[in-house]
């Protein structure tokens, strides 16, 4: 799966975000001796992930920042992998958005996703709030949510909470659950063949034991995937099942190999959105934050 946290750094109304968003980092940068431009974000064996302070960009609770890795080998430091990460503060959603088209500088960028796409990879456990331990929310939410001054705020109350979670969260964190089978195969013709046998009256089991029993990882075993939620998914197929209905099946080429695959989308289950109080911790997290630093709620 394409996440973030093998590299351990709903549709909003914000879906549409540009690259460029309009509201700077609050926080005024030190002097120049104390500055440090790219602050740690995590690290992996000898491959650290950074963040630049001075790209943070706002927009309600989205933040947006450029990111790149440092490898250290027998004494040689080496930098790239440029990327910009889109955190949001109040559900906890992040990913990568963007990757930079030059190796060794940010920019030009290719978005690789939008930010309703960012929701619906965000599962259950990330949207828990949590600042302290090793994991990647953990780092994201110090560096991109959290406010480094200690000016002390009134809390917010229920009414002002739950406003925010209404506009924001209540509708914007639905997602789906998808079940069906699925066949990895080696050419069109192939694939051609299994829904000539499957019309016949063939049986998927069969058809999928006669056929070398390949299957996509999303889909095992025996090829089937039942219930499974679009956060459990790369965005690929999080793409290809959203514009399937079902009772429909598709061919699709495996990206990177000369191979194919065949969906059969057989359900599709909508998931509610969190509760109130299950993200009330963030939601107070975030306004508290946000008055201590200025930043627009």
């Amino acid at each position: 799966m394409n996440r973030y946290i093998a590299q351990a750094v709903g549709v909003f109304a914000l879906t549409a975000l540009s690259i460029a968003l309009p509201e700077r980092a609050a926080a005024a940068a030190p002097a120049e001796s104390s500055w440090v431009p790219y602050m740690p974000l995590s690290a992996l064996g000898d491959t650290a992930r950074e963040a630049d302070q001075m790209s943070i960009q706002r927009s309600g609770p989205w933040v947006e920042f450029i990111e790149r890795s440092r490898q250290t080998r027998e004494g040689k430091t080496t930098y790239g992998e440029y990327a910009r990460v889109a955190v949001n503060c109040l559900s906890g959603g992040w990913n990568r958005v963007a990757v930079s088209t030059n190796s060794s500088a940010p920019g030009p960028w290719r978005r690789t996703m939008d930010l309703g796409e960012v929701e619906r990879l965000t599962g259950p456990v990330t949207r828990r709030y949590a600042t302290s331990g090793v994991s990647p929310e953990v780092w994201l939410q110090n560096f991109a949510c959290t406010c480094p001054s200690a000016k002390a705020v009134l809390p917010a109350g229920d009414t002002e909470l739950r406003s925010l979670y209404d506009r924001y969260l209540a509708a914007n964190l639905r997602s789906v659950a998808y079940s069906g089978r699925a066949l990895n195969l080696g050419t069109p013709t192939e694939a051609d063949d299994v829904l000539a046998q499957l019309a016949a009256g063939q049986t998927f089991d069969a058809v999928f034991a006669q056929h070398g029993s390949w299957a996509p990882k999303m889909a095992e075993p025996r090829g089937r995937f039942t219930d499974v939620p679009e956060s459990e998914l790369d965005i690929e197929h999080v793409r290809l099942l959203r514009s399937m209905q079902a009772g429909e099946h598709r061919v699709v080429p495996v990206a990177d190999t000369s191979r194919w695959e065949v969906y059969f989308l057989d359900s599709r289950r909508e998931l509610p959105a969190p509760g109130f109080e299950d993200l009330r911790e963030r939601l107070q997290h975030y306004v508290e934050n946000s008055r201590r630093c200025g930043w627009k709620p």
